[in-house]
């Protein structure tokens, strides 16, 4: 019995080289690359799927059982995927990977989930083969296959909104299709009953259908960058709110970051993994209060749902799929003609997110609205979201109501920081006020933005005998973009004299006056002067930026780099945008007026 057995074992031994040479035959057949990250995949079915995956596997078992009648043990597979995997890493193709969204050239492609994706440009689009663009993952669904010459304000029947709120959404909806911008993150608010997590149910359905298609937010970070990476268009249903490590998290991914992780079993084997996404945020309440992330959000609150209005659940749903083939082709013909309009835009000013705000432009005109219109509705949507951080900010509301009856402000910090908090009378357990003097720089910067866009500035000088202090004063010319006042134009058509005007000296030394400045300090005179001049630079360097990244750098230096530093910048700036644009007036001049300003 016991030699029987060991000529059985013996047999099978010696077979399982050969059925892993085998397997490693079999596999040859589909067409097998690495994406950036170093995971390797195969082209199975029209789908990229990861070779040391379940899905994979089984694929590998099959073809050997139809090939040889019997099935191949775990050993040859494992070892079979091995071999596989080592080769396509150390001499294979690397390919660029997305989900759901790609872009080439000057076309999109949107993954249908089926073998086929839907190729949109400025001409029109297509339903074409698959090719190895995407990733495949179980959790997906089928995308239904769009109509041509479909209605996307169907979509309406299906979202409990404003009437002043449709044209934002629309934009946003539409730009969720666009791969590789910076997209707010849309958070729906509105008490019980008022169809918040519907509406992240809908807009996931068209944008990105799934098995899960409402997410509970993950407390381990890891966990939160996985759902990420995972998933095209999260929906994180009914959230509370949102800690200060997640809400850092969510901000970093809006405008693109990378995250490292670890492989399975290893110390050294480090993957690195290329993020960015927009999402939507469900909560009764605003869930954040975090400027960063506020900064990021696109606040749509919901309207109350008549009684007799409610439809039943299965009714609701099975309208909503009759319509959603209309919904996504309607979606695709805007797409496509936002495609054509886009590249000959540019917009005066630029609000945070600008290429979402230009893209959103562009898909107003498309949709046969005003692009300013959208604007509009995009800069007020950026007011409701302050009012919202004052609202829960103690340290905000105090500094706007010190500021109420005040132009000019200069002082100690820890004099400052004992009237603030005087003033507040925070509750002990208030994470919005510092605890003490030492934190207040922090949560100043914090709040910069916000109280920027009051129209409120501040400068932090150099250390003296005593210690630092602070100077406050408000903007008599508020720069920033504000709703009336807003338009874009075509390339050809900027307008260098405002700029001019804005960085000129005599316009400074104007507005920071002696008339003006009333009984000040020297030391205040000159702290108001730099501050103003410095405000103007960034302004121009605001208007001109065309990226997130480069705004982010912007707003970040007006402490950390000297007047001319950033005059340097800003001329080389508007040097390189004359470059550009030969067509435009001389723009070269205003650098002249902006080292000026080093003078004063």
């Amino acid at each position: 019995m016991e030699e029987t057995e060991g000529r059985t074992e013996k047999k099978k031994k010696d077979k399982a080289p050969l059925a892993s040479i085998k397997v490693i035959s079999l596999a040859k057949k589909y067409l097998m690359y690495k994406d950036r990250s170093g995971t390797i995949y195969a082209f199975v079915n029209s789908r990229s799927i990861p070779i040391e995956g379940k899905q994979f596997k089984n694929t590998l078992i099959n073809d050997f059982y139809k090939s040889e009648k019997y099935p191949a043990g775990k050993e040859a597979i494992n070892a079979a995927i091995s071999v596989l995997s080592a080769q396509t890493a150390e001499s294979g193709i690397e390919r660029r990977l997305e989900l759901r969204v790609y872009r080439e050239n000057d076309n999109i492609y949107y993954d249908l989930c089926n073998g086929r994706v839907v190729r949109i440009s400025g001409e029109g689009w297509s339903i074409e083969a698959a090719r190895p663009m995407f990733r495949s993952l179980p959790h997906q669904k089928e995308q239904v296959e769009p109509a041509h010459g479909g209605d996307v304000h169907k979509i309406f029947n299906y979202l409990n909104i404003s009437e002043n709120a449709k044209l934002l959404m629309l934009c946003y909806l539409i730009a969720c299709f666009i791969p590789d911008i910076a997209r707010p993150i849309l958070h729906p608010i509105g008490s019980q009953g008022m169809g918040k997590t519907t509406m992240g149910k809908v807009i996931r359905a068209l944008i990105d259908p799934s098995n899960a298609d409402a997410l509970i937010t993950p407390k381990d970070e890891e966990d939160v960058k996985l759902n990420l990476y995972n998933n095209y268009y999260p929906v994180f249903d009914n959230l509370s709110g949102v800690d200060s490590r997640l809400s850092d998290i969510l901000s970093q991914v809006v405008t693109g970051c990378g995250f490292e992780r670890r492989e399975l079993y290893t110390d050294n084997d480090v993957r690195t993994y290329r993020l960015q996404r927009t999402m939507c945020l469900t909560g009764i309440n605003c869930v954040t209060k975090k400027p960063d992330l506020m900064e990021r959000v696109l606040l749509m609150p919901l309207e109350r749902i008549d009684e007799r209005d409610r439809k039943e659940e299965r009714l609701f749903w099975n309208n909503f799929n009759a319509d959603k083939p209309f919904i996504l082709g309607g979606i695709f013909d805007t797409l496509s003609r936002a495609i054509s309009i886009y590249p000959t835009l540019r917009l005066d000013r630029k609000p945070r997110l600008a290429d979402f705000a230009t893209w959103g432009y562009a898909i107003a005109e498309a949709l046969g609205y005003s692009g300013d219109d959208f604007l509009k509705a995009y800069i007020l949507n950026k007011e409701t979201r302050e009012e919202e951080l004052i609202h829960g900010d103690t340290l905000l509301q105090t500094i706007i109501m010190f500021m109420a009856d005040r132009d000019t402000y200069t002082g100690y910090m820890k004099d400052y920081y004992k009237g603030l908090k005087d003033d507040a009378k925070p509750e002990s357990d208030d994470k919005s006020f510092p605890k003490s003097e030492n934190k207040l720089r922090a949560a100043l910067e914090r709040i910069r933005e916000t109280l920027n866009g009051r129209g409120i500035l501040f400068v932090i000088h150099n250390r003296d005998a005593i210690g630092y202090k602070i100077s406050l004063w408000k903007k008599n010319n508020v720069d920033d973009v504000h709703p009336e006042n807003v338009s874009t134009r075509r390339k050809a058509n900027k307008d260098a004299k405002n700029v001019g005007s804005v960085l000129s000296v005599d316009n400074i030394t104007k507005t920071s006056g002696e008339e003006e400045r009333g009984g000040l300090s020297e030391s205040m005179r000159d702290a108001e002067v730099e501050g103003f001049a410095k405000e103007r630079t960034l302004s121009t360097l605001r208007t001109f930026s065309s990226t997130e990244a480069s705004l982010h750098d912007v707003d970040n230096s007006v402490d950390t780099m000297g007047l001319s530093t950033l005059h340097a910048q800003a001329s080389t700036l508007i040097i390189d945008i004359d470059n550009d644009n030969p067509d435009d007036e001389p723009l070269v001049e205003i650098s002249s007026d902006i080292m000026r300003v080093n003078q004063v």
